[in-house]
């Protein structure tokens, strides 16, 4: 079954489960992937979601999108 990646429902479920899995990079570029999925689908609004889903710093998400 696939789950919409775009929801920030599912996205905040991820989260919980793989935060305590990964390292700083890597929740940095989880992040990053996460809010950029989200751009492709509404056109902006990524990194705001996914802070707000996931209590990063939008800066750490910026960070992970170079």
């Amino acid at each position: 079954m696939m789950t919409d990646i775009s929801k920030p429902d599912t996205t905040q479920e991820e989260f919980e489960y793989l935060s305590g899995l990964l390292d700083e990079r890597s929740i940095r570029l989880w992040c990053a992937l996460k809010a950029l999925v989200y751009n492709q689908l509404y056109g902006r609004g990524g990194i705001t979601v996914v802070h707000e889903v996931t209590g990063v710093k939008q800066s750490r998400i910026d960070a992970g999108m170079v």
